[in-house]
């Protein structure tokens, strides 16, 4: 199980880096993704469903290509969670921004045996 996390998540970085839409494919459409804006000393929770988010990311990706917005993940962990899922925690750094802050994720098999991201929990400084 660990090894078909590490496997997803690694898929996951290499689209990220690559800035390609098709990661929206490792999401499942009722994933729960959260993440706290930090602006000016002001924090605004955004809540997603996987559904949602994967239209967003189609929308901001062409956006960070521009900018060249990379995301780099370092200290990565990974813990066996219930039904089958797996906990990564990451630091997770913005090359753009220029901040590190943590990150979760939860991945797991959906019915038919695919491994997907069922939550994903960071935050965007500003």
């Amino acid at each position: 199980m660990i090894q078909k996390a590490k496997n997803l998540f690694e898929e996951y970085q290499t689209l990220s880096q690559e800035f390609n839409d098709k990661i929206t494919n490792l999401y499942s459409d009722s994933a729960e993704i959260k993440f706290t804006v930090v602006q000016s000393g002001n924090q605004k929770i955004m809540s997603y469903s996987g559904k949602e988010f994967k239209e967003l990311i189609i929308i901001a990706m062409p956006i960070a290509k521009d900018k060249n917005d990379l995301d780099i993940y370092s200290d990565i962990n990974y813990a066996m969670e219930e039904n089958n899922r797996v906990k990564i925690t990451a630091n997770r750094y913005s090359s753009l921004y220029k901040y590190n802050s943590p990150y979760t994720t939860i991945i797991g098999p959906n019915e038919s045996g695919e491994w997907l991201i069922w939550e994903e929990n960071f935050e965007m400084q500003r």
